[in-house]
């Protein structure tokens, strides 16, 4: 009886060593960190072309962005938030010059209110941009997401819209933030 009881005390035993929980002598730890990457791999300059005396003036663009994060912004500012005159033999703005204004769209298709952008008068601070906020990754892998832009300049009276004859610019500053 004493050798079966043994017998069977060895045999709990063995079970026990087989079921027991693993000890940090034998577990690996795995671990990866992925970087928040989100970017702009590619967009067009616009350009309008000649003002329209009726109607509208307009121009559009894609920009292909990328994002492996769900919660990521578009932001744009202008350096002037008008189109304004251009002297093309400084590369710079007349001090006093015309200025025509205009409104820019971004994602004007997304159901998403908050992932556009509509009509909007572009500010000049970075502090104050415009904002397209996002609440998952992009689509297309490599390749970005396309989401469209467009500017729209639109005409006034003809007594009203002669503004003096030249070149208009402004440049967009688009970026990118990831929460």
């Amino acid at each position: 009886m004493k050798k079966l009881l043994c017998v069977g005390l060895l045999f709990l035993v063995g079970l026990a060593m087989v079921t027991a929980e693993p000890t940090d002598d034998n577990e690996i730890l795995l671990s990866l960190n992925v970087e928040k990457k989100v970017y702009i791999i590619s967009c067009q300059d616009l350009n309008l072309g000649a003002i329209s005396s009726v109607g509208t003036t307009s121009a559009s663009g894609t920009v292909f962005i990328r994002s492996n994060r769900a919660s990521w912004s578009f932001d744009v500012y202008a350096d002037k938030g008008v189109l304004a005159e251009w002297d093309p033999a400084t590369s710079s703005y007349f001090a006093n010059g015309d200025t025509i204004p205009y409104t820019f769209s971004f994602n004007v298709g997304s159901a998403v209110t908050a992932e556009r952008i509509v009509s909007q008068t572009v500010p000049t601070v970075s502090a104050n941009a415009l904002k397209a906020m996002f609440n998952r990754k992009t689509s297309n892998g490599s390749s970005g997401e396309a989401f469209g832009y467009y500017v729209e300049v639109t005409a006034v009276s003809g007594s009203l819209d002669w503004q003096t004859a030249g070149d208009y610019h402004d440049v967009l500053h688009f970026s990118l933030t990831a929460y």
